[in-house]
């Protein structure tokens, strides 16, 4: 039986940025969703809000067994997002746990991290998601946009304890993957509390915030473990 433990630091310290992230969380379903409002768009919170919870409710309704299912409900999201926004959008990323197996998606330049844990070295990363952007660090597709083409899908099989790491760019583009794990070594084999979880991904968050990040600053993190 695995067990799972959450936690978030979400729009963090706001300061210059917008807080149009919003993330969507259901511990029943194991299924958990972050969207990034884009700032230059004027309804991209309200696109956020809206694609993350159309993203997450129509996810953790339905067993995951192919990257089909998972393309066709980001595609069902899209569009309706463009019926309801005429000026708005958004990055995705998501992950949901399904039939022993991690299914991954994004669209845009939102990013998710998968951490393995050793017995002799502790945190190590196993899986980061592409980033969809152009040669100028822009994103090339986005939900709510017509240069929308199809989420990135991944799936890998679950094994050993693991942290999923749901991040908008406010996080990932300052802060390093050695950055991360140095604050994630106060998680030992335990199984952590959400108040654990909570504290670490706002000391993330702090970290981006101090390093220059004045955009949109979240992150959602996923423990995952079998006792």
């Amino acid at each position: 039986m695995i067990e799972v433990v959450s936690g978030h630091s979400l729009n963090y310290e706001l300061g210059n940025s917008q807080g149009f992230d919003a993330m969507y969380v259901d511990m029943t379903s194991l299924t958990f969703v972050l969207c990034d409002g884009a700032n230059s768009t004027p309804w991209g919170g309200h696109c956020a809000e809206l694609c993350s919870s159309q993203l997450g409710k129509s996810l953790s309704s339905q067993e995951i067994s192919s990257p089909f299912t998972i393309k066709t409900i980001f595609d069902d999201v899209q569009n309706k997002i463009s019926e309801t926004f005429s000026n708005a959008a958004c990055t995705a990323v998501s992950l949901k746990y399904s039939s022993d197996r991690l299914w991954i998606a994004n669209c845009g330049d939102s990013q998710i991290e998968i951490l393995k844990e050793h017995a002799l070295w502790g945190w190590k990363s196993n899986f980061i998601t592409i980033l969809d952007q152009n040669c100028d660090g822009n994103p090339n597709q986005l939900m709510g946009r017509n240069a929308y083409l199809s989420p990135d899908i991944y799936s890998q099989d679950y094994s050993g304890t693991t942290i999923a790491l749901l991040m908008s760019d406010g996080v990932h583009r300052f802060t390093s993957s050695k950055n991360r794990i140095e604050i994630l070594k106060s998680l030992k084999s335990l199984k952590p509390s959400s108040d654990d979880l909570n504290f670490i991904a706002q000391a993330i968050a702090d970290l981006s915030l101090s390093n220059g990040s004045r955009d949109d600053i979240s992150i959602l993190i996923i423990w995952m473990g079998r006792f």
